[in-house]
């Protein structure tokens, strides 16, 4: 029996995933031809390695390609968070009209199992691990039940390693790792805790470390060399990854004992993996961690600081920050060489232009360059989504518009429409290729162990001034900030030429780009 296991695409007129890497991809692989972005779903290449050898079974990622409907297959897999839950229902019709049984699991299939069963043969509630080779039997006999739910979680000590072997790796910025699962807090508005519960369940050191070996063993077309200044050592730079899990730290010993494991794995094999992962803010203020993980090469820390305000805060479930502290805990990060990733909700019930100018102060007084700008979204199966559902503030149910770049509820103390300036105003402020350079030129300094040889930064000048004006040409990239890009790039590539130094100057054009886009979209222009 051949299996597909598919990601779908997101609808392009519902705004632009930050994570598509439209331009950030292309520049920072110089592979300005192809199509990328940041990684695949882990669920994806998980689900395979829990598939008996005796079927066969194939990944198909349409963020990067495109699906062949006609290919013979005897069963699809779907998954999909919301947002991709109406492409994954229509890439379920074409298959069923052709007379193929389709599953479906994934956030969206198992907090709104009665609609995604209007779409497919099969809806998976739940981490599906377990429930997968029985799934795969009852097809195989013909007897294919309409619902699986998975009784308990996983025990992550027993999960094999994901088939990264069936992924198209070189079209990722990221291999996807993951080392623990489940959160112990309860944010309203998200759904980790109802997915994946609030046990935190953990792989091995050594299972963490089998995988990092599994991705950096695979044939790579593309690898460069890295000088860590630290050392005076060269060393080959062949993957980035991300654990994304939903807190690297929460089991600090654990969390340490991964570090100082991943820095043994790169030592004994003179290599270089840059890496980053989520975190809570409380990492900012653990010197001996933040020592950990700049030792073993870690980039960024992504950080769900959600709001300055604490009232805001309390409101979400987000009682473990302190606004007052977040200066302090960033600088700290900054200090180790790992830069912030900020990301901040606007839409709460104390969302002001008052609150958004503060916002911006603060990312600017305190160089933070990468920021991630969401709209409140009450997903489905959050005590977010029932509290407005109860009081009939949801304003529609069309899940590609639940990817937080829409309203798609009635704030409290303003119109929609507002909210959406708003967000607009704040995404051209802070996304502007300026804005986005000088804040990451500010922190050059703190950034410049990796660096690349004088042959390698010279092969990669040419490669992104080449793939800049490829993009351009394409309509891809503005021609401003190609141009930008190129006149930037002396000084970024050829003086500087580290790897954080290349990041700043491929990413202020991402996120330039995505604000033109945004705000192009929601203002009709």
């Amino acid at each position: 029996m051949k299996i597909l296991l598919v990601n779908p695409c997101c609808f392009n007129d519902s705004g632009r995933d930050l994570y598509s890497a439209h331009v950030a991809g292309p520049l920072f692989t110089v592979q300005p031809h192809k199509r990328l972005t940041f990684g695949i779903p882990l669920a994806l290449p998980t689900l395979a390695a829990c598939t008996p050898v005796e079927y066969d079974v194939q990944i198909v990622d349409e963020e990067i390609e495109d699906i062949d409907f006609n290919e013979p297959v005897d069963l699809v897999a779907i998954t999909a968070m919301t947002f991709k839950a109406g492409r994954a229902y229509e890439i379920a019709r074409e298959y069923r009209a052709r007379g193929v049984r389709v599953v479906m699991g994934g956030i969206h299939a198992s907090v709104c199992p009665d609609e995604a069963a209007e779409h497919v043969d099969c809806v998976v509630i739940g981490e599906a691990e377990n429930l997968w080779p029985d799934l795969l039997a009852d097809a195989s006999a013909g007897k294919l039940k309409k619902r699986y739910v998975a009784q308990e979680f996983p025990d992550l000590k027993m999960s094999r390693t994901p088939r990264y072997d069936l992924v198209k790796n070189e079209q990722y910025l990221y291999s996807y790792l993951q080392t623990t699962r489940g959160c112990p807090f309860d944010c309203n508005f998200c759904t980790v805790t109802k997915i994946s519960g609030r046990t935190v369940r953990k792989k091995t050191t050594e299972q963490v470390i089998q995988d990092v070996s599994a991705i950096v063993s695979i044939k790579h077309k593309r690898t460069l060399n890295l000088i860590d200044r630290s050392t005076a050592q060269k060393r080959k730079l062949v993957r980035m990854i991300a654990f994304i899990d939903d807190n690297f730290a929460i089991d600090r010993t654990h969390a340490l004992s991964v570090c100082r494991a991943l820095k043994k794995f790169q030592d004994d094999h003179n290599l270089v993996i840059p890496w980053y992962t989520q975190v809570n803010v409380d990492v900012g203020f653990d010197e001996e961690l933040l020592t950990a993980m700049r030792d073993c090469n870690c980039q960024h820390l992504f950080i769900g600081f959600e709001s300055l305000d604490p009232a805001t805060l309390q409101a979400m479930g987000k009682n473990s920050n302190s606004p007052m502290r977040y200066a302090e805990a960033i600088r700290n990060i900054h200090r180790h060489d790992i830069r912030v990733v900020f990301s901040t909700i606007v839409g709460d019930d104390n969302t002001s232009r008052q609150s958004a100018a503060c916002l911006k102060s603060f990312v600017e007084a305190n160089d933070v360059f990468h920021v991630l700008l969401n709209i409140m979204t009450p997903y489905p199966g959050t005590r977010l989504f029932d509290e407005m559902k109860k009081e009939g503030r949801i304003l529609t149910d069309d899940p590609q518009l639940y990817n937080i770049r829409n309203v798609v509820f009635q704030p409290r103390t303003m119109e929609t429409t507002e909210l959406k300036d708003i967000f607009n105003s704040l995404c051209g402020s802070l996304y502007r290729f300026d804005a986005m350079y000088q804040r990451g030129r500010n922190l050059l300094g703190h950034g410049n162990r990796l660096c690349f040889p004088v042959i390698d930064r010279v092969l990669l000048f040419f490669a992104v001034c080449f793939a800049c004006l490829f993009l351009a040409c394409r309509g891809t990239l503005r021609p401003k900030i190609a141009v930008r890009v190129i006149l930037a790039a002396p000084y970024i590539i050829l003086y500087h030429g580290t790897l954080f130094a290349l990041e700043v100057l491929v990413m202020s054009a991402d996120f330039d780009d995505f604000a033109q886009r945004e705000i192009k979209r929601t203002c009709g222009a």
